[in-house]
């Protein structure tokens, strides 16, 4: 983090902190002019009353943490009012207690900065002031923020004008950051507590900046970024954060992504006035599958807002001519107990060709994960877990896709899903939290959606060593023996057999050394350093070295 969740803040920018006169003495070589502090109360006296309480609040916290004398004792004063209220039957538990008049408690702001002026120096009291009014500078953003329902352009407008305060004026005390993020947080990510009390200690303000700078969304509207933009995210800040302790996290990045907020679903719908399909999810399921063909065209020959239309293009001009993934994030997606693992889809575009064709190509990616909302899978999980009744809504991640071309092919060189539990232990060794990952050679769809003519090879990053097929033989049986890609000729995602993919390019497939092994008369050999003799033997993936003696 380098923005204002890192930054130390010292004692007197605080309303909660404790510290000594010396920590407010102003900066050397610009002296105030005498008494000045009083000519800024004064003004706000006359001007903003309102302000002048949060100021004289600040100073009675700031005075009474420092165990100012006087103001312990104008503080029970007031406590001794209330009791003698309490004691004489005047108020109660269910009795309201007496308000003390405007006047009265004008005066009680008064006596704090004469109490304030007996111990500290004019400079000093004039130091604090001018900070703590500093800090009114990014109030509108808390106000902001807050609101419920506030638009998206209207918070976008709001995090820029902060992020374009000069770095001095950003400088929120520690309070007020964790305020402001967790008010952020709920806004774009999520309202779950366990959630948010991971993410406040990560995130900053600035970031949010960054996303926002990346997100689409109606202009008035107040959706999320989706669950699965949350745990991306939430992943992200974890693991950036432990980088500076982790060698092998050095070189971690992220893929570029845009997001589309979750209400922008809504928007598609009224716009093509398509109404009625708001409530298909109760209809008879053999009628929702039926008819889910037909419903997924009438999506693809529909047309997205202009302002959605607008921010894909913005994203285009951004992410440049890369293959692209558009992937689902719903409301519900990843959340405990419901993953809605696979109900939803997520596409691949190959991203080439002029701009209209690759806007065109974008925007149906983003149409039919609109039309899968409505799809008979998503729609019977929800029924099964309750969630029916649910207001779901679909964002969108528009990611590059990290890989390399081989051939007229693009694809990274290894891919995969873990999970912190392990339910399939081939192993008595093996615990259920040592994990479990699925390891595939291209892209990860292989690794995700299970198919049952291909293997991925399975790890226990507990056991490491510990592999799930002993003999060459089982090996050899009960290896990957397809390859999922992007065709950049055909502009497809497609699946193509493994081998001959290989044999034709030994020499531009990424890593490949450390993904095969050779299988040779019964035995598997692993490669002699980055030589591969693929005359000699079979290839078969196995991850033998990368797992062996890669930092992976």
């Amino acid at each position: 983090m380098t923005d204002e969740a890192q930054r130390p803040v010292t004692k007197s920018e605080s309303s909660c902190s404790t510290g000594s006169p010396q920590e407010a003495a102003p900066p050397s070589g610009s002296p105030y002019i005498e008494g000045e502090w009083k000519v800024i109360i004064n003004l706000l006296r006359d001007t903003n009353p309102i302000m002048l309480q949060r100021i004289g609040r600040k100073m009675m916290n700031y005075l009474f943490k420092r165990n100012v004398r006087k103001i312990g004792e104008l503080m029970s004063r007031l406590a001794d009012h209330e009791m003698a209220d309490f004691e004489s039957g005047a108020v109660g538990e269910n009795v309201p207690a007496r308000k003390v008049n405007l006047t009265q408690l004008e005066s009680v702001v008064d006596e704090v900065f004469r109490i304030a002026e007996e111990e500290l120096t004019s400079d000093q009291l004039t130091s604090m002031i001018r900070i703590w009014l500093r800090d009114e500078t990014t109030r509108f953003l808390f106000v902001t923020a807050e609101k419920r329902d506030v638009s998206l352009s209207q918070i976008s407008e709001a995090v820029e004008r902060f992020v374009m305060l000069p770095e001095n004026q950003r400088n929120l005390s520690p309070e007020d950051s964790v305020a402001l993020r967790v008010a952020l947080i709920r806004r774009f990510l999520s309202e779950d507590l366990f959630y948010i009390n991971t993410m406040k200690k990560l995130v900053t303000v600035l970031k949010f900046g960054d996303l926002l700078e990346s997100t689409i969304g109606p202009p008035s509207g107040n959706g999320k970024l989706g669950g699965k933009a949350a745990g991306l995210l939430r992943a992200e800040m974890i693991l950036k954060a432990a980088q500076k302790d982790n060698i092998i996290l050095r070189n971690l990045t992220v893929p570029k992504t845009w997001f589309i907020t979750s209400d922008a679903i809504l928007e598609f719908i009224h716009h093509n006035a398509l109404e009625e399909l708001l409530s298909i999810k109760y209809c008879d399921p053999n009628e929702i599958r039926q008819e889910h063909v037909y419903l997924r065209q009438i999506f693809k020959n529909s047309a997205l807002p202009s302002e959605i239309m607008t921010g894909l293009s913005m994203a285009l001009d951004d992410l440049g001519e890369v293959p692209l993934v558009v992937r689902s994030s719903s409301l519900l997606e990843d959340s405990v107990g419901a993953s809605f693992a696979g109900k939803y889809r997520s596409l691949f575009v190959a991203n080439i060709g002029t701009k209209e064709e690759r806007l065109e190509a974008l925007a149906d990616a983003v149409l039919e994960v609109y039309a899968s909302v409505f799809g008979p899978d998503p729609i019977e999980y929800r029924r099964e877990r309750g969630l029916l009744d649910f207001n779901e809504e679909m964002g969108i991640l528009i990611q590059e896709v990290v890989g390399r071309r081989v051939g007229d092919y693009f694809f990274p060189a290894y891919a995969g899903v873990a999970f912190s539990k392990n339910e399939f232990r081939w192993s008595p060794r093996i615990g259920r939290d040592d994990g479990i990952i699925r390891l595939v050679t291209g892209l990860g769809t292989r690794a995700v959606d299970r198919t049952g003519s291909d293997f991925p090879v399975l790890v226990s990053p507990g056991q490491p060593g510990l592999r799930v097929n002993v003999t060459p033989e089982e090996t050899m049986r009960y290896a990957q023996k397809s390859l999922d890609v992007i065709n950049l000729a055909s502009r497809r995602f497609e699946t193509v057999d493994l081998e001959p993919v290989i044999r034709e390019h030994p020499s531009v497939y990424p890593s490949l050394a450390y993904i095969i092994s050779l299988y040779t008369d019964g035995e598997l050999t692993q490669p002699m350093g980055n030589y591969l003799d693929l005359d000699s033997g079979a290839p078969v993936v196995t991850f033998r070295k990368l797992l062996d003696k890669g930092p992976f």
